[in-house]
């Protein structure tokens, strides 16, 4: 049943996404392919939180474009660097964004995050990894959040329990499917590039 479940839909790997982005997905779909438990909801974690990095990122650095940051978003800039602080500084960006309704930036934000309504294109839905991140929409049953799941990752990983690994990825690789569904347009309309070294200190 839980491969049957996972074996519907894949992780969508961007063609033109940086080899980062590139290498982390097709990893984590090739883990839930071969069935590993442990080493895929590794590799869940880290891409969920290499993209929330980047998305925080692309949203907050983007705002230098429209004037100065905001003093929320100032405050966050000063706390040490954290999945937490990332999350927040999304959310933060995000309710900046509001006030540039047509910018091209928040239009990818929106298109990135929500689903249009084919009927009346000036509404939409939170996708799945929005509601997750908290970003807009109630979240998702017992779904918990980051941090919550992150801890729970390093557990699983500590303990090696295989088969609570495999439970707990039939409840986060949706998120990952509905996120990576978004990325292949992004990264057609945007030239980024990814760095994944850490500075010393």
């Amino acid at each position: 049943m839980q491969d049957q479940f996972l074996s519907k839909r894949t992780v969508a790997v961007p063609n033109v996404a940086p080899q980062a982005i590139k290498a982390l997905l097709g990893q984590t779909q090739s883990g839930v392919e071969g069935g590993s438990g442990i080493d895929t909801l590794r590799w869940l974690h880290d891409s969920l939180a290499l993209l929330t990095e980047f998305f925080t990122s692309f949203a907050v650095g983007a705002l230098q474009t429209v004037g100065p940051y905001s003093a929320s978003v100032e405050e966050l800039l000063r706390e040490l660097p954290s999945l937490s602080r990332s999350e927040k500084l999304l959310y933060q960006a995000f309710l900046d964004w509001k006030a540039h309704p047509h910018h091209p930036v928040n239009e990818t934000l929106r298109e990135m995050f929500f689903l249009s309504s084919r009927l009346q294109s000036s509404r939409s839905a939170p996708r799945r990894h929005t509601r997750w991140l908290g970003l807009e929409g109630r979240t998702i049953g017992k779904l918990e959040g980051f941090t919550g799941f992150g801890r729970r990752v390093d557990s699983l990983v500590s303990s090696g329990d295989d088969a609570a690994a495999k439970l707990l990825l039939k409840d986060y690789v949706p998120i990952l499917w509905t996120w990576s569904d978004t990325l292949e347009s992004f990264f057609l309309d945007w030239a980024v590039s990814v760095s994944t070294e850490t500075p010393e200190g």
